[in-house]
């Protein structure tokens, strides 16, 4: 398990002269260390300070009778439960280390009376006991807010679930999918393929049609006998002969080449089909799902998909929104990617929700594959510093704006610019008020869904809206 790297911890110890042993000894070996003899002072440091660890001594006055450390660690559990905390004492019966436990302290040390490497050991074990209970925490509140109102273990709208549960009820139907790259094609696919009966001894075949190249198109669908072709070194029965009793998802399927859409048109028609090389008839029986990134019609009129095969292809039509379409549900993508997540992290829920604030600001062209780089990024750059997610920490990139969109910089450098030029001159001011309000409404169309929400959030009519953008000479949607 990897260690955080330099973490801060804070020293609790009302004895002055043995706090600044531990704090200097901690110095040494490269820890942040913070001390403080007072409850208040020691609240005062959690509140303004990114604090890992805590190591309270047990007893914080002279009376040995009082054991004021458990009842500051009982607080801190419920207040920072992503804090370590570690209690000490020189008293080392088993009575206090279990009172210590039970209070909330996730281990116990006794009070070195010199501070040697075994001192730096227990430091060390309780960090790492830390870090495992903050993964298992976050895991656990993530887990919970991301399966709720999801248990598919994907984000799904109200009529993605209609559509599943309809490609489910119809086992016979072709199903065609349209999603832009990114938004979840083949997990929909995998989600009706595993509530279908007895899905455990149907195959699921997947081919994407995109990294097919010459010769390879019509062997990986349909198979080759040996010696078909140079490099056939052995027989192979191909995607479609696997498919046989199961499901063929063919993805970026308008890219699938003429002729193999012509024997596709006659596998699907009598069932029949032929191996490269091979005079044999075979036969398969499957059933077909198709994804592209456009509608089916429209890539038949542009000629991708013959149209002998369009007409045959007709039954469950799937659309996946956008994920610029589907920024109310940011938190549940956000919940679910850090449900899934197998390393330890802290997110705070005041993080948590400035990073779905920050990232519903954005167009995202990969969508949610996109996002998913995006906070893995995130998270990789917070596991070199202290595992705290921050969403300050999250870098912008060009893909993530809308194609041939300025990036706030840009915009700021043209704003800036803009009122440098202006001098008041006759007629300039409603030259400058138009540019400016240009470029307002450019970046609220961007952050808004919807025009119709727009709208609603600046109060104004559709058809208010609507004439300025004409006025302003902006494009209509």
């Amino acid at each position: 398990m990897k260690r955080m790297k330099n973490p801060t911890i804070l020293i609790l110890d009302d004895d002055g002269i043995e706090l600044t042993n531990y704090f200097m000894a901690l110095r040494e070996r490269g820890y942040l260390a913070i001390g403080a003899q007072t409850e208040s002072d020691a609240w005062g440091i959690l509140e303004t300070n990114p604090i890992n660890m805590i190591l309270c001594d047990v007893h914080l006055s002279r009376d040995l009778t009082k054991c004021e450390g458990l009842t500051f660690l009982a607080e801190a559990k419920k207040r920072f439960p992503h804090v370590a905390l570690m209690a000490m004492s020189s008293d080392t019966t088993i009575d206090l280390a279990d009172r210590a436990k039970a209070a909330g302290a996730w281990t116990f040390m006794s009070k070195p009376e010199s501070i040697e490497e075994e001192f730096f050991v227990q430091i060390r074990h309780g960090l790492d006991v830390g870090l495992m209970l903050v993964k298992d925490l976050e895991g656990k509140a993530s887990q919970s807010r991301s399966l709720k109102g999801h248990p598919e273990g994907i984000v799904l709208t109200k009529e993605l679930r209609q559509k599943i549960k309809l490609s489910v009820d119809n086992p016979d139907a072709v199903v065609i999918i349209e999603g832009e790259t990114g938004t979840g094609k083949e997990e929909i696919v995998k989600q009706i393929h595993r509530q279908m009966k007895s899905h455990h001894e149907m195959p699921l075949v997947a081919v994407n049609c995109a990294h097919l190249k010459g010769e390879l198109v019509k062997s990986t669908l349909f198979g080759h006998k040996k010696g078909a072709f140079t490099g056939a070194v052995e027989a192979s029965i191909g995607a479609i002969g696997r498919a046989n009793g199961g499901i063929l998802f063919l993805d970026e399927f308008h890219r699938l080449p003429h002729d193999s859409q012509e024997m596709l048109l006659r596998l699907l028609q009598d069932g029949t089909y032929y191996r490269v090389g091979d005079d044999k008839e075979l036969k398969s029986f499957f059933r077909l799902f198709i994804a592209m990134p456009g509608n089916i019609d429209e890539c038949a009129l542009e000629g991708t998909i013959i149209p002998d095969l369009r007409y045959r292809l007709y039954g469950i039509d799937i659309r996946i929104p956008p994920l610029r379409e589907r920024l109310d549900q940011m938190s549940d993508f956000i919940d679910l990617y850090f449900a899934k997540l197998d390393r330890p992290f802290v997110l705070t829920d005041s993080e948590r929700i400035a990073l779905i604030k920050k990232c519903s600001e954005f167009y995202w062209q990969g969508n949610v594959r996109q996002l998913f780089g995006v906070l893995n990024m995130l998270v990789i750059n917070a596991s070199a510093q202290d595992g705290h997610i921050k969403a300050s920490d999250l870098v912008t990139q060009r893909s993530m704006l809308e194609p041939g969109a300025k990036n706030l910089k840009e915009e700021k450098d043209e704003l800036i610019t803009l009122i440098q030029d202006f001098n008041a001159s006759p007629g300039q001011y409603e030259e400058f008020h138009n540019k400016f309000e240009k470029m307002l409404f450019t970046r609220l169309i961007q952050k808004f869904p919807t025009i119709k929400k727009l709208c609603e959030a600046l109060g104004l009519p559709r058809s208010t809206f609507d004439s300025k953008r004409r006025i302003l000479g902006m494009k209509d949607d």
